[in-house]
């Protein structure tokens, strides 16, 4: 990929302690302006038998090297705005013993043994280098691509004082609802997993739709999953889309799943910038912006960074601005179309 593309990507095998456990590429290109680019987290193959995460984000990078390549707009301007970080592959000892075809768990406790149950604890190989892995990159938002259903989970995983709810609600629903509603099956209101054998039977409601927040499902699936574990130790937010009703899709079934999740994502890394001035558009630093509960500090040049994906037809956003000094400011918000 680095080679074939090497303008807009590098990869990372094998050079770093992280990287050893868990492969993974940035893809991005310089620019001359002065905004500051985002770093962007999508993840694939957290959980070692739901590998569909992977094949779909192989193909998306494939599909980035070559719009850039092309000269396509959309991906042009999101690599020039942001270094998106892939990480296709996680859990790899998992998906050594996983079989292509398979479709469920024979009990939900075996993903306590993968490593997308395993932030809490240092039992995984995986989970721990991805630890490693954000303490290196100034990560501001992550993205999950996951099998076991088609719906997009939210945090908490793990019922918090009786709340499934974060203190971050309208971050959270915006970046999964960005991704939901631009997905060709799940923004429809039926159950896509109707249908779906498991243990040799046909399933119907056995599935989530639509936005759900982790702690709200039963029996608890998902007990130190990455996303809690990201909100709660780095105030990093990140959602997951599950993407199949199958956890292991076989090979004919792929380049369909790649085609319906292609534009959600695309659109998922699509965001906002902002820039605080005075009344004089001088940049003003160290100013605190509270989006949804998310804190931003603008830097020397008046610019904060962060990157909420947009929801299609949004047209405004609540902000609340406390200047370090007593000046008169304006916010200037750059807003992807």
């Amino acid at each position: 990929m680095e080679n074939t593309y090497s303008e807009v990507a590098e990869a990372f095998i094998n050079d770093a302690d992280w990287s050893t456990a868990v492969p993974g590429l940035k893809m991005g290109v310089e620019t001359n302006t002065s905004m500051p680019k985002v770093a962007v987290l999508l993840v694939g193959g957290l959980y070692g038998s739901q590998p569909v995460g992977r094949e779909v984000l192989v193909r998306l990078a494939r599909h980035m090297g070559e719009g850039y390549k092309k000269g396509d707009n959309i991906v042009t301007m999101i690599l020039r705005m942001a270094d998106i970080y892939i990480l296709p592959a996680v859990d790899l000892a998992g998906f050594d013993s996983a079989s292509v075809g398979t479709c469920s768990y024979k009990d939900h406790h075996m993903m306590d043994k993968e490593a997308g149950n395993s932030f809490k604890e240092k039992q995984s190989v995986g989970a721990e280098a991805v630890k490693k892995f954000m303490g290196r990159f100034n990560i501001k938002l992550a993205l999950s691509l996951e099998g076991n259903g088609m719906f997009v989970r939210m945090p908490w995983d793990e019922v918090r004082q009786e709340d499934s709810k974060t203190d971050a609600v309208e971050v959270f629903n915006m970046m999964a609802k960005t991704f939901l509603t631009s997905h060709p099956v799940m923004k429809k209101k039926h159950s896509p997993c109707d249908g779906t054998r498991i243990m040799g039977k046909k399933v119907k409601n056995a599935f989530p739709t639509g936005l759900v927040h982790g702690g709200d499902l039963e029996p608890a699936m998902f007990v130190g999953s990455m996303q809690d574990y990201l909100w709660d130790k780095l105030n990093i937010p990140m959602v997951s889309a599950h993407i199949s009703c199958c956890n292991y899709p076989r090979p004919r079934n792929l380049l369909e799943l790649y085609k319906q999740n292609l534009p959600p994502i695309l659109k998922f890394l699509k965001g906002v910038w902002g820039k605080v001035t005075d009344s004089m558009n001088n940049p003003i630093s160290n100013v605190t912006v509270n989006i949804g509960g998310m804190m931003e500090v603008s830097d020397k040049d008046g610019i904060f960074l962060t990157v909420y994906p947009a929801q299609r037809g949004s047209t405004s956003w609540s902000w609340f601005i406390k200047p370090s000094k007593p000046k008169q400011s304006g916010l200037q918000l750059r807003k992807a179309e």
